[in-house]
């Protein structure tokens, strides 16, 4: 039925965000862009992390606070030079 699809595709999604992808695959991404690097789904930021890297400017947005928490500690935490840990 619908709504059985919708929540498995609702929990695959969720199952998928937990999921980061490594800083190096995302300067490799970045670096194909010409401009501004926009990422409307951040999560955990490394796609800031590769722009930050690199020198372009960003911005990253997220539905979710808890997320739009996790990056911009994250983001800070590149910026300082420190390691970042989620605890």
């Amino acid at each position: 039925d619908r709504r059985d699809r919708r929540y498995r595709a609702a929990a695959y999604l969720h199952l998928c965000r937990r999921s980061p992808f490594p800083v190096k695959l995302a300067l490799r991404m970045v670096k194909t862009i010409d401009g501004p690097v926009a990422d409307p789904f951040a999560g955990s930021g490394t796609i800031g992390i590769a722009a930050e890297s690199l020198g372009m400017p960003y911005f990253l947005n997220d539905h979710s606070p808890a997320y739009k928490t996790l990056y911009e500690a994250r983001l800070v935490a590149h910026k300082e030079g420190r390691a970042w840990n989620r605890a």
